[in-house]
Protein backbone atom coordinates (compact mmCIF):
# COMPACT_ATOMS: atom_id res chain seq x y z
CA UNK A 1 0.00 0.00 0.00
CA UNK A 2 0.59 3.75 -0.12
CA UNK A 3 -0.22 5.83 2.05
CA UNK A 4 -2.40 3.20 3.56
CA UNK A 5 -4.32 2.73 0.36
CA UNK A 6 -4.85 -0.04 -1.77
CA UNK A 7 -2.47 -0.08 -5.21
CA UNK A 8 -4.20 -2.54 -7.61
CA UNK A 9 -2.07 -2.63 -11.10
CA UNK A 10 -3.68 -3.27 -14.16
CA UNK A 11 -1.41 -4.34 -16.57
CA UNK A 12 2.42 -5.81 -15.60
CA UNK A 13 4.51 -8.10 -17.75
CA UNK A 14 6.75 -11.06 -18.09
CA UNK A 15 9.70 -11.50 -20.06
CA UNK A 16 9.71 -14.49 -21.91
CA UNK A 17 12.58 -17.32 -20.93
CA UNK A 18 13.34 -20.48 -21.78
CA UNK A 19 11.91 -21.81 -18.83
CA UNK A 20 8.14 -20.34 -20.46
CA UNK A 21 9.16 -21.93 -23.44
CA UNK A 22 9.37 -25.60 -21.40
CA UNK A 23 5.49 -25.65 -20.82
CA UNK A 24 5.02 -26.25 -24.73
CA UNK A 25 3.53 -29.51 -25.46
CA UNK A 26 5.79 -32.14 -26.74
CA UNK A 27 4.31 -32.18 -30.47
CA UNK A 28 6.15 -28.55 -30.73
CA UNK A 29 9.28 -28.55 -28.77
CA UNK A 30 11.70 -29.45 -31.44
CA UNK A 31 9.82 -26.21 -33.03
CA UNK A 32 10.41 -24.26 -29.18
CA UNK A 33 11.24 -20.64 -29.83
CA UNK A 34 15.20 -20.63 -29.76
CA UNK A 35 17.28 -17.84 -27.80
CA UNK A 36 20.62 -16.59 -29.96
CA UNK A 37 22.85 -14.21 -29.07
CA UNK A 38 23.52 -11.60 -31.70
CA UNK A 39 26.73 -9.42 -30.03
CA UNK A 40 28.53 -7.50 -32.26
CA UNK A 41 26.34 -7.43 -34.86
CA UNK A 42 26.05 -3.24 -36.33
CA UNK A 43 22.57 -1.94 -35.06
CA UNK A 44 21.61 -4.21 -32.47
CA UNK A 45 23.74 -2.25 -29.40
CA UNK A 46 22.11 -3.40 -26.15
CA UNK A 47 19.60 -5.19 -28.17
CA UNK A 48 22.10 -8.43 -28.63
CA UNK A 49 19.69 -11.00 -28.28
CA UNK A 50 16.67 -12.78 -29.95
CA UNK A 51 14.41 -15.24 -30.19
CA UNK A 52 14.42 -17.50 -33.29
CA UNK A 53 10.96 -18.62 -33.62
CA UNK A 54 10.14 -20.45 -36.93
CA UNK A 55 12.48 -19.16 -39.15
CA UNK A 56 11.88 -14.90 -38.03
CA UNK A 57 14.20 -13.49 -35.89
CA UNK A 58 12.06 -11.49 -33.07
CA UNK A 59 12.72 -8.56 -32.05
CA UNK A 60 14.44 -6.78 -34.18
CA UNK A 61 15.55 -3.10 -34.06
CA UNK A 62 16.48 -1.57 -36.90
CA UNK A 63 14.87 -1.63 -40.59
CA UNK A 64 11.06 -2.10 -41.86
CA UNK A 65 9.23 -4.48 -40.37
CA UNK A 66 10.82 -3.01 -36.98
CA UNK A 67 9.49 -4.71 -33.83
CA UNK A 68 11.21 -4.40 -30.28
CA UNK A 69 9.88 -6.10 -27.29
CA UNK A 70 10.38 -9.54 -25.62
CA UNK A 71 14.26 -9.53 -26.08
CA UNK A 72 15.62 -12.34 -23.89
CA UNK A 73 16.48 -12.20 -20.62
CA UNK A 74 20.15 -12.15 -22.15
CA UNK A 75 19.87 -9.51 -23.93
CA UNK A 76 22.27 -6.47 -22.42
CA UNK A 77 19.26 -4.64 -22.49
CA UNK A 78 16.99 -6.62 -20.06
CA UNK A 79 20.28 -7.35 -17.82
CA UNK A 80 20.50 -3.91 -17.20
CA UNK A 81 17.44 -3.79 -15.17
CA UNK A 82 18.97 -5.61 -12.99
CA UNK A 83 20.51 -4.99 -10.21
CA UNK A 84 23.68 -5.61 -11.32
CA UNK A 85 23.12 -2.92 -13.81
CA UNK A 86 22.59 0.15 -11.60
CA UNK A 87 24.89 1.66 -9.01
CA UNK A 88 24.10 2.00 -5.62
CA UNK A 89 23.32 5.46 -5.79
CA UNK A 90 20.73 4.43 -8.44
CA UNK A 91 17.29 6.83 -7.15
CA UNK A 92 14.80 5.27 -9.76
CA UNK A 93 12.65 3.21 -7.61
CA UNK A 94 11.23 1.55 -10.73
CA UNK A 95 14.51 -0.35 -10.41
CA UNK A 96 16.56 -2.46 -10.65
CA UNK A 97 14.44 -6.20 -11.40
CA UNK A 98 16.27 -9.07 -10.63
CA UNK A 99 15.56 -11.54 -13.23
CA UNK A 100 13.98 -13.95 -11.22
CA UNK A 101 11.12 -11.21 -11.02
CA UNK A 102 11.16 -10.46 -14.51
CA UNK A 103 10.97 -13.83 -15.63
CA UNK A 104 8.42 -14.53 -12.97
CA UNK A 105 10.62 -17.72 -12.54
CA UNK A 106 11.08 -16.62 -8.99
CA UNK A 107 7.59 -15.48 -8.06
CA UNK A 108 9.13 -13.98 -4.77
CA UNK A 109 11.41 -12.13 -6.42
CA UNK A 110 8.28 -10.61 -8.20
CA UNK A 111 7.05 -10.11 -4.53
CA UNK A 112 9.50 -7.94 -3.29
CA UNK A 113 9.78 -5.36 -6.12
CA UNK A 114 5.86 -5.06 -5.69
CA UNK A 115 6.45 -4.72 -1.91
CA UNK A 116 9.55 -1.52 -2.89
CA UNK A 117 6.69 0.48 -4.87
CA UNK A 118 4.35 -0.45 -3.15
CA UNK A 119 2.05 -2.05 -5.45
CA UNK A 120 -0.49 -4.92 -3.48
CA UNK A 121 -1.72 -6.78 -6.54
CA UNK A 122 -0.68 -6.98 -9.83
CA UNK A 123 -2.20 -8.63 -13.34
CA UNK A 124 0.44 -10.31 -15.16
CA UNK A 125 0.22 -9.55 -19.71
CA UNK A 126 1.94 -11.39 -22.45
CA UNK A 127 4.37 -9.14 -24.42
CA UNK A 128 3.36 -7.46 -27.79
CA UNK A 129 5.83 -10.09 -29.47
CA UNK A 130 2.37 -12.37 -28.63
CA UNK A 131 0.30 -10.40 -31.12
CA UNK A 132 -1.57 -12.47 -33.87
CA UNK A 133 0.63 -13.63 -36.46
CA UNK A 134 4.40 -12.03 -35.73
CA UNK A 135 6.15 -15.23 -34.60
CA UNK A 136 4.54 -17.39 -36.90
CA UNK A 137 2.23 -17.99 -39.76
CA UNK A 138 1.14 -21.30 -38.33
CA UNK A 139 -1.98 -20.87 -36.27
CA UNK A 140 -1.98 -24.12 -34.87
CA UNK A 141 1.88 -23.90 -33.60
CA UNK A 142 0.65 -19.89 -33.16
CA UNK A 143 -2.21 -21.35 -30.19
CA UNK A 144 0.59 -23.21 -28.90
CA UNK A 145 2.50 -21.02 -27.79
CA UNK A 146 -0.64 -19.10 -26.01
CA UNK A 147 -1.14 -22.31 -24.34
CA UNK A 148 2.72 -22.25 -23.07
CA UNK A 149 2.79 -19.09 -21.87
CA UNK A 150 -0.77 -19.10 -20.14
CA UNK A 151 0.12 -22.71 -18.46
CA UNK A 152 3.33 -21.22 -17.44
CA UNK A 153 2.10 -17.78 -15.78
CA UNK A 154 -1.11 -20.19 -14.33
CA UNK A 155 2.03 -22.03 -12.70
CA UNK A 156 3.70 -19.25 -11.13
CA UNK A 157 1.23 -16.98 -10.32
CA UNK A 158 -0.12 -19.61 -8.41
CA UNK A 159 2.40 -19.28 -5.57
CA UNK A 160 0.85 -16.07 -4.55
CA UNK A 161 -2.58 -15.89 -5.90
CA UNK A 162 -3.62 -13.48 -4.51
CA UNK A 163 -1.47 -10.80 -5.47
CA UNK A 164 0.18 -12.19 -8.58
CA UNK A 165 -2.94 -12.45 -11.37
CA UNK A 166 -2.61 -13.03 -14.46
CA UNK A 167 -4.27 -12.69 -18.09
CA UNK A 168 -4.79 -15.29 -20.70
CA UNK A 169 -3.89 -14.94 -24.04
CA UNK A 170 -5.88 -16.58 -27.03
CA UNK A 171 -5.24 -16.92 -30.86
CA UNK A 172 -8.99 -15.77 -32.35
CA UNK A 173 -6.96 -17.32 -35.25
CA UNK A 174 -9.13 -20.41 -34.77
CA UNK A 175 -12.27 -19.11 -32.73
CA UNK A 176 -13.04 -22.44 -31.35
CA UNK A 177 -9.22 -23.35 -30.38
CA UNK A 178 -9.81 -19.40 -28.40
CA UNK A 179 -13.06 -20.93 -26.96
CA UNK A 180 -11.48 -23.75 -25.92
CA UNK A 181 -8.49 -21.89 -24.11
CA UNK A 182 -10.40 -19.53 -22.20
CA UNK A 183 -12.24 -22.18 -20.79
CA UNK A 184 -8.81 -23.89 -19.98
CA UNK A 185 -7.64 -21.13 -17.87
CA UNK A 186 -11.05 -19.57 -16.73
CA UNK A 187 -10.46 -22.82 -14.78
CA UNK A 188 -6.26 -22.33 -14.05
CA UNK A 189 -7.58 -18.99 -12.28
CA UNK A 190 -6.78 -16.40 -15.42
CA UNK A 191 -8.16 -12.58 -14.31
CA UNK A 192 -9.00 -11.93 -18.13
CA UNK A 193 -8.79 -12.80 -21.51
CA UNK A 194 -6.06 -10.34 -23.46
CA UNK A 195 -6.69 -10.13 -27.09
CA UNK A 196 -5.18 -7.64 -29.81
CA UNK A 197 -6.81 -5.24 -31.63
CA UNK A 198 -7.20 -7.24 -34.90
CA UNK A 199 -6.87 -10.65 -36.10
CA UNK A 200 -4.51 -9.58 -39.26
CA UNK A 201 -6.83 -7.60 -41.01
CA UNK A 202 -10.01 -8.71 -39.90
CA UNK A 203 -11.98 -6.38 -37.60
CA UNK A 204 -13.20 -7.70 -33.56
CA UNK A 205 -16.61 -7.37 -34.03
CA UNK A 206 -16.87 -9.59 -37.38
CA UNK A 207 -19.63 -12.19 -36.88
CA UNK A 208 -16.87 -15.03 -37.06
CA UNK A 209 -15.59 -14.53 -33.39
CA UNK A 210 -19.17 -14.43 -32.24
CA UNK A 211 -18.48 -17.89 -30.34
CA UNK A 212 -15.89 -16.55 -28.63
CA UNK A 213 -17.46 -13.52 -27.26
CA UNK A 214 -20.58 -15.60 -26.09
CA UNK A 215 -17.97 -17.78 -24.44
CA UNK A 216 -15.84 -14.81 -22.67
CA UNK A 217 -19.63 -13.39 -21.63
CA UNK A 218 -20.83 -16.66 -19.84
CA UNK A 219 -16.74 -17.11 -18.33
CA UNK A 220 -17.75 -13.77 -16.80
CA UNK A 221 -13.74 -12.69 -16.92
CA UNK A 222 -12.94 -8.99 -18.98
CA UNK A 223 -11.64 -8.52 -22.12
CA UNK A 224 -7.93 -6.69 -22.26
CA UNK A 225 -7.50 -4.98 -25.60
CA UNK A 226 -3.79 -4.60 -25.23
CA UNK A 227 -1.53 -2.82 -27.75
CA UNK A 228 0.45 -4.67 -30.02
CA UNK A 229 1.35 -4.88 -33.67
CA UNK A 230 -1.52 -7.18 -35.00
CA UNK A 231 -2.39 -5.36 -38.16
CA UNK A 232 0.65 -7.11 -40.50
CA UNK A 233 0.89 -4.04 -43.32
CA UNK A 234 1.40 -1.44 -40.26
CA UNK A 235 4.00 -3.59 -38.71
CA UNK A 236 5.38 -4.20 -42.31
CA UNK A 237 6.00 -0.43 -42.96
CA UNK A 238 6.94 0.85 -39.50
CA UNK A 239 10.69 1.46 -39.85
CA UNK A 240 11.89 2.93 -36.35
CA UNK A 241 11.00 1.97 -32.67
CA UNK A 242 8.57 5.02 -32.59
CA UNK A 243 6.82 4.43 -35.72
CA UNK A 244 6.16 1.11 -34.49
CA UNK A 245 5.11 2.13 -30.34
CA UNK A 246 2.75 5.04 -32.01
CA UNK A 247 1.42 3.71 -35.14
CA UNK A 248 2.05 -0.36 -35.78
CA UNK A 249 1.14 -1.28 -32.19
CA UNK A 250 -1.15 1.57 -31.21
CA UNK A 251 -3.71 1.56 -34.19
CA UNK A 252 -5.15 -1.34 -33.96
CA UNK A 253 -6.28 -0.79 -30.67
CA UNK A 254 -8.17 2.03 -32.20
CA UNK A 255 -9.66 -0.46 -34.55
CA UNK A 256 -10.80 -2.24 -31.73
CA UNK A 257 -12.50 0.65 -29.78
CA UNK A 258 -15.01 1.15 -32.68
CA UNK A 259 -15.53 -2.80 -32.78
CA UNK A 260 -16.38 -2.37 -29.00
CA UNK A 261 -18.12 1.20 -29.66
CA UNK A 262 -19.86 1.17 -32.42
CA UNK A 263 -19.47 -2.61 -33.99
CA UNK A 264 -22.42 -4.11 -31.73
CA UNK A 265 -20.21 -6.34 -29.54
CA UNK A 266 -21.88 -4.35 -26.49
CA UNK A 267 -25.58 -5.03 -28.30
CA UNK A 268 -25.31 -8.74 -28.57
CA UNK A 269 -23.42 -9.06 -25.43
CA UNK A 270 -23.98 -6.80 -22.85
CA UNK A 271 -22.56 -8.56 -20.05
CA UNK A 272 -18.90 -8.22 -21.80
CA UNK A 273 -16.57 -5.84 -19.69
CA UNK A 274 -13.62 -4.31 -21.90
CA UNK A 275 -10.22 -2.58 -20.74
CA UNK A 276 -7.83 -0.72 -23.37
CA UNK A 277 -4.42 -1.11 -22.03
CA UNK A 278 -1.04 0.58 -22.28
CA UNK A 279 -2.68 3.17 -25.13
CA UNK A 280 -2.76 5.81 -22.73
CA UNK A 281 -6.60 7.54 -22.17
CA UNK A 282 -6.09 10.61 -24.44
CA UNK A 283 -6.87 8.96 -28.01
CA UNK A 284 -10.38 8.35 -25.89
CA UNK A 285 -12.11 11.79 -26.21
CA UNK A 286 -10.77 12.49 -30.00
CA UNK A 287 -12.21 8.75 -31.18
CA UNK A 288 -15.50 8.37 -29.19
CA UNK A 289 -16.26 12.18 -30.90
CA UNK A 290 -15.40 11.18 -34.18
CA UNK A 291 -17.94 8.27 -33.96
CA UNK A 292 -20.77 9.94 -32.31
CA UNK A 293 -20.36 12.19 -35.06
CA UNK A 294 -20.88 9.93 -38.17
CA UNK A 295 -23.13 7.68 -35.93
CA UNK A 296 -25.26 11.03 -35.60
CA UNK A 297 -24.86 11.37 -39.29
CA UNK A 298 -25.83 8.46 -40.25
CA UNK A 299 -28.96 8.72 -38.74
CA UNK A 300 -29.70 11.70 -40.19
CA UNK A 301 -29.27 10.27 -44.03
CA UNK A 302 -30.99 7.29 -43.17
CA UNK A 303 -30.68 4.02 -45.10
CA UNK A 304 -28.09 2.75 -46.35
CA UNK A 305 -25.84 4.73 -44.16
CA UNK A 306 -27.44 3.15 -40.75
CA UNK A 307 -26.42 -0.29 -42.11
CA UNK A 308 -24.77 -2.81 -39.50
CA UNK A 309 -25.08 0.43 -36.94
CA UNK A 310 -25.00 0.08 -33.27
CA UNK A 311 -28.44 0.71 -31.20
CA UNK A 312 -26.38 3.18 -29.33
CA UNK A 313 -24.00 5.63 -29.63
CA UNK A 314 -20.04 5.21 -28.32
CA UNK A 315 -20.31 7.69 -25.85
CA UNK A 316 -23.62 5.97 -24.50
CA UNK A 317 -21.82 2.45 -24.30
CA UNK A 318 -19.00 4.22 -22.85
CA UNK A 319 -21.16 5.43 -19.89
CA UNK A 320 -22.83 2.16 -19.72
CA UNK A 321 -20.39 0.87 -17.39
CA UNK A 322 -18.68 -1.85 -19.57
CA UNK A 323 -15.33 -0.27 -20.54
CA UNK A 324 -12.30 0.71 -19.26
CA UNK A 325 -9.49 2.49 -19.95
CA UNK A 326 -5.85 2.82 -18.51
CA UNK A 327 -4.32 6.22 -17.83
CA UNK A 328 -0.89 7.41 -17.75
CA UNK A 329 0.20 9.52 -14.26
CA UNK A 330 0.79 12.59 -16.13
CA UNK A 331 -1.76 12.97 -18.97
CA UNK A 332 -3.00 16.54 -18.78
CA UNK A 333 -6.51 15.50 -20.06
CA UNK A 334 -7.02 13.18 -17.37
CA UNK A 335 -9.30 15.03 -15.50
CA UNK A 336 -12.10 15.50 -18.87
CA UNK A 337 -11.20 11.78 -19.57
CA UNK A 338 -12.69 11.20 -16.02
CA UNK A 339 -16.08 13.44 -16.55
CA UNK A 340 -16.48 11.64 -20.51
CA UNK A 341 -15.96 7.79 -18.87
CA UNK A 342 -16.79 8.44 -15.13
CA UNK A 343 -14.58 8.04 -12.31
CA UNK A 344 -15.24 4.52 -11.61
CA UNK A 345 -13.87 3.00 -14.68
CA UNK A 346 -9.80 4.71 -15.33
CA UNK A 347 -7.29 2.54 -14.10
CA UNK A 348 -3.52 3.05 -12.97
CA UNK A 349 -0.80 0.23 -15.20
CA UNK A 350 2.65 0.42 -14.00
CA UNK A 351 4.27 -1.89 -17.40
CA UNK A 352 6.51 -3.49 -15.30
CA UNK A 353 9.71 -4.39 -15.74
CA UNK A 354 9.15 -2.80 -19.03
CA UNK A 355 11.78 -0.17 -19.95
CA UNK A 356 9.27 2.86 -20.44
CA UNK A 357 7.66 2.03 -16.87
CA UNK A 358 7.82 5.59 -15.17
CA UNK A 359 9.71 6.09 -11.84
CA UNK A 360 6.90 6.32 -9.35
CA UNK A 361 3.30 6.96 -11.38
CA UNK A 362 1.37 5.87 -8.07
CA UNK A 363 2.58 8.80 -6.43
CA UNK A 364 2.56 11.09 -9.43
CA UNK A 365 -1.64 10.38 -9.39
CA UNK A 366 -2.07 10.97 -5.81
CA UNK A 367 0.35 14.18 -6.09
CA UNK A 368 -1.94 15.61 -8.41
CA UNK A 369 -3.93 18.38 -7.79
CA UNK A 370 -6.97 18.39 -10.29
CA UNK A 371 -7.81 15.26 -8.97
CA UNK A 372 -10.31 14.49 -5.91
CA UNK A 373 -8.94 12.59 -3.20
CA UNK A 374 -11.82 9.73 -3.87
CA UNK A 375 -10.83 9.77 -7.61
CA UNK A 376 -7.62 8.81 -7.15
CA UNK A 377 -8.45 6.35 -4.27
CA UNK A 378 -10.27 4.58 -7.02
CA UNK A 379 -7.39 5.43 -9.86
CA UNK A 380 -4.88 3.40 -8.04
CA UNK A 381 -6.73 0.48 -6.45
CA UNK A 382 -10.28 -0.20 -6.26
CA UNK A 383 -11.63 0.60 -10.28
CA UNK A 384 -9.12 -2.17 -11.01
CA UNK A 385 -10.69 -4.85 -8.53
CA UNK A 386 -13.73 -4.16 -9.32
CA UNK A 387 -13.43 -4.97 -13.06
CA UNK A 388 -11.08 -8.11 -12.12
CA UNK A 389 -12.49 -9.42 -9.08
CA UNK A 390 -16.02 -7.62 -9.65
CA UNK A 391 -15.56 -5.96 -6.54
Amino acid sequence: MIDGLLVYDADAHVVPSERMWDCLEEPYQERRPTMVLLRGMPGRGVLDAAWIVDGRVLPHPVGRGTHWGSFPPEARLVAARTSDGFSAEATDPARPWAPGSQELSDPAARLRDLDRLGIDVTVIYPSTTFAYGLMTSDYAFEAALYRAHNTYLARQCSQAPERLKWAAVLSLHDVAEAVREAERTRGLGASAFVLFGSVGERWLHEPQYEPFFAAAERLGLPIAIHIGPSYPSLQAGADSHVAQLTVAMTLPLLMASYSVLCGGLLDRHPGLRFVFLEAGSEWLPFMVHRFDHYYSSAHTNGYPFTSRLASQSASDYLRSGCVYVSAESEEEQLPYILELIGEDYVVYASDIPHAECREDPVREILGRQDLSETVKRKIVGSNAQRLYEGR
